[in-house]
C-alpha cells in the first residue's frame, strides 16, 4: 500500500500520485514515523519536470496534469472566440448586403406613393368651382342687415314709385318728414308700402316705421321753383 504524505490517504501500490491533491505517494510503513519517511527519488522525473516545485514536506509536486488542464481550457476559449468572431462577421455581411437592396425598393415605394399626390387637388377642383357659385346665392337672403336690403329695395322701388305717380301715398318732390323724436328729415321722395314708409334722399333709400313718423309735409311750389329754373335753362341754350 501507498500513502499520501499530505492528506494521509491510502492508495494501491500501482498509483504514483494522490488523486486529491497530486502529491507523490510514499510506501505505507505501519511501524515507522510518518515524519521521517522520505519518498523514493526518481531522477528521470525530476529532470523531465518543467516546474520543479517542491512541497512544504520536501516532496516534489508534479504540474504536468495542471498544465494539460490549462492548455485544454485555453484551447476551448480560443475556439469559442474564433467561432463567435465568424458568426458576427457573417451577420455583419448579411446586414451590409441587405441594406443596398432595400434602398431601391424604398425609393420605388416613395415614387409610387408620390404619383397619386398630384391627382388629389384635381379631383376636388369641380367641387371648389361649384362652392363659390352656391355660396353667394343664399348669402343675400340670409343676411338681415339693413344696408344689404336697402340697395335692392332702392332698385326695386324706384320704378314702382314712377308707376304709382297718381297714388296719394306716394309724394314726389321735396318733402319734409317730422319724426316723433323731434327730428326733421328733408327727403326728395316719400312713399308708403306694407313694410312702412320709405323715403329717398340724395339717392339713398331709407325705411321708417309708421310709429316713428309724426307728420309728412310737402314743400310749397314756390320753394320748388328755383329747382326747376336751372333744369329748364340748359334746354334753350343750344
Amino acid at each position: 500500500m501507498k500513502r499520501c504524505p499530505k492528506c494521509d490517504s491510502s492508495f494501491p501500490d500501482t498509483d504514483q500520485f494522490c488523486e486529491l491533491d497530486g502529491t507523490q505517494l510514499v510506501a505505507d510503513y505501519a511501524d515507522s514515523n510518518p515524519n521521517s519517511l522520505e519518498p523514493p527519488v526518481d531522477p528521470g522525473r525530476q529532470a523531465d519536470s518543467p516546474a520543479g516545485v517542491e512541497e512544504p514536506g520536501g516532496y516534489q509536486h508534479p504540474s504536468e496534469a495542471r498544465l494539460r488542464q490549462n492548455w485544454k481550457i485555453l484551447a476551448i476559449v480560443a475556439v469559442a472566440g474564433v467561432a463567435l468572431g465568424i458568426v458576427l462577421f457573417i451577420v455583419y455581411r448579411q446586414i451590409t448586403r441587405e441594406a443596398p437592396v432595400q434602398s431601391p425598393n424604398e425609393s420605388s415605394n416613395e415614387a409610387v406613393t408620390q404619383q397619386p399626390i398630384p391627382l388629389l387637388p384635381s379631383r376636388p377642383s369641380p367641387f371648389a368651382s361649384a362652392d363659390p357659385s352656391a355660396e353667394p346665392s343664399p348669402s343675400p337672403s340670409a343676411m338681415p342687415s339693413p344696408s344689404a336690403q336697402a340697395e335692392p329695395a332702392r332698385v326695386a322701388l324706384s320704378p314702382g314709385s314712377v308707376s304709382t305717380g297718381g297714388n296719394e301715398k306716394n309724394r314726389r318732390g321735396p318733402v319734409t318728414i317730422r319724426l316723433t323724436n323731434g327730428t326733421i328729415v328733408e327727403a326728395d321722395e316719400v312713399w308708403e308700402t306694407g313694410e312702412g314708409i320709405w323715403y329717398r334722399r340724395r339717392g339713398l333709400v331709407t325705411l321708417l316705421q309708421r310709429s316713428e313718423v309724426k307728420a309728412i309735409d310737402k314743400t310749397s311750389s314756390a320753394a320748388s321753383s328755383p329747382v326747376a329754373t336751372p333744369a329748364a335753362s340748359p334746354s334753350p341754350s343750344p
